[in-house]
């Protein structure tokens, strides 16, 4: 038996995104997010691609390091619907809901 342990530094915080559809399928899958924080743009898509035996992850990472707010972040639902938070803390896990103008805060 062998025991693995992560022994890496780590390199900066990362911004965990789950988005809850209300006008089209519940589980969001094609809504894109995009995240803009001073120069640095960042765009990621909620993707489906579950399979026999396997299931993704439902929220969206970004990697955040060296940034404390996004400046916009913005929000392309599957409905055609588009949501912009502006100046968003950028803390480790939120929610958010379509049509709602609260983001949530998750537990880790």
């Amino acid at each position: 038996m062998v025991i693995l342990t992560n022994t890496s530094q780590p390199l900066g915080k990362s911004l965990q995104i789950q988005v809850i559809s209300l006008r089209s399928r519940r589980e969001a899958v094609c809504t894109t997010v995009t995240c803009q924080s001073g120069t640095r743009r960042q765009v990621q898509q909620l993707a489906a691609g579950d399979g026999y035996q396997c299931r993704n992850e439902k929220l969206i990472t970004f990697g955040v390091q060296g940034m404390d707010t996004a400046d916009v972040l913005s929000i392309h639902w599957p409905s055609g619907h588009v949501q912009e938070f502006h100046n968003v803390p950028l803390s480790n896990r939120i929610a958010i809901v379509e049509g709602r103008a609260a983001l949530f805060a998750l537990p880790d």
